[in-house]
């Protein structure tokens, strides 16, 4: 048995707490159900992050293999005036997405920068519709 003091008003009040009241064993059962509870979280957060992680890299290796498969073909531009990358990756697009033409005609010409000029050589690959 333990005595604590408490103070309710101006009178102190002695509160009697008795060790037989409580159990044990009632801390450790009961961060034991949290702990093995927050457990299964994680391990069902880290499956979870791993399917995603795997979807993307399907999706991904998918997307560039059809990518490389489609521009197998290409075909010579020259470069006219107040032509961009963008504007000849547009022109070539055939319904394609015109980020991923412009990509595909940098690492195909070994481009070092976006900047173009007047009659410099360019292969831009072929995309059928």
């Amino acid at each position: 048995m333990s005595n604590v003091l408490s103070f309710k008003g101006s009178a102190p009040v002695r509160v009697v707490v008795s060790s037989r009241s409580m159990p044990q064993n009632t801390s450790r059962v009961y961060w034991g159900n949290y702990r093995i509870s927050f457990l299964i979280g994680v391990v069902l957060c880290c499956i979870a992050l791993l399917t995603l992680l795997a979807c993307f890299y399907v999706v991904n290796t998918a997307h560039a293999s059809t990518m490389q498969e489609l521009h197998q073909v290409t075909e010579q531009v020259t470069v006219g005036y107040g032509d961009t990358l963008w504007s000849i990756a547009e022109e070539h697009s055939a319904g394609m997405d015109v980020r991923d033409v412009l990509l595909h005609i940098i690492q195909i010409n070994d481009l070092s920068s976006t900047s173009l000029d007047i009659g410099q050589k360019l292969e831009v690959p072929i995309y059928s519709s």
